[in-house]
């Protein structure tokens, strides 16, 4: 199946700062702390800006333009991957773009698009995992998130 992808935007084009991706993950700690990963995702996405974007550009097409009432997170990151020249700003991945962002960067679009809220289904990880964050006493991210 063929599927349009509307333009990438360049870096220098993006609209979301870092700020707001930080607020977001602030306000809605109890939303993101679900992922296993969730400082590495947080740096990686403040450091690749462009690909959310580009993510919730192409999510936002698939909504309005081809009607979709539920997506999933890997889809969009695998079109983006496959259908465009997009890639991350480390010049030494293996992958142009890593599917282990798709979690943060689902909840990340509903978080800062609150009509489209539930467009993703959202798994709940194991809280036994090593990594995990759980909740802080003063419901604000952990120091070790802040480096």
């Amino acid at each position: 199946m063929f599927i349009y992808i509307p333009d990438i935007r360049l870096p220098e084009e993006c609209t979301t700062t870092e700020n707001d991706i930080r607020d977001c993950v602030y306000d809605n700690l109890s939303y993101f702390e679900e992922i296993v990963t969730l400082q590495e995702n947080f740096i990686w996405t403040c450091n690749n800006i462009h690909v959310y974007e580009a993510f919730a550009d192409l999510t936002i097409y698939c909504i309005v333009e081809r009607g979709a009432r539920r997506l999933g997170p890997n889809y969009i990151v695998n079109l983006l991957r496959f259908g465009t020249r997009l890639a991350d700003n480390d010049q030494n991945a293996l992958f142009k773009l890593p599917c282990k962002c798709s979690s943060f960067l689902s909840r990340l679009f509903m978080c800062l698009n609150p009509q489209h809220m539930g467009i993703f289904e959202t798994a709940v990880k194991n809280k036994l995992h090593p990594d995990y964050l759980g909740t802080t006493k003063h419901g604000c991210l952990p120091a070790r998130l802040m480096k």
